[in-house]
């Protein structure tokens, strides 16, 4: 079961991951004046949930969390 719930997040993560570098490449070749200030931040915070997801299903598939 763990490593079910921890494939799950590991797939999550992922996926958080590439939305953030999506969005990245899109607003590097199209962004513009219009683009929010506050944009890097939410890129980075992005990139920072998926990283954290990626580690706690490899901590959960592994049976760090103790039985579930």
């Amino acid at each position: 079961m763990s490593v079910l719930i921890g494939g799950l997040f590991i797939l999550i993560g992922l996926i958080q991951i590439y939305i953030a570098y999506r969005t990245f490449r899109k607003i590097k070749t199209s962004g513009g004046k219009d683009i929010s200030p506050f944009m890097p931040l939410a890129l980075y915070g992005g990139l920072a949930f998926g990283i954290i997801l990626v580690a706690v299903g490899i901590s959960a598939a592994v049976g760090s969390f103790g039985p579930f």
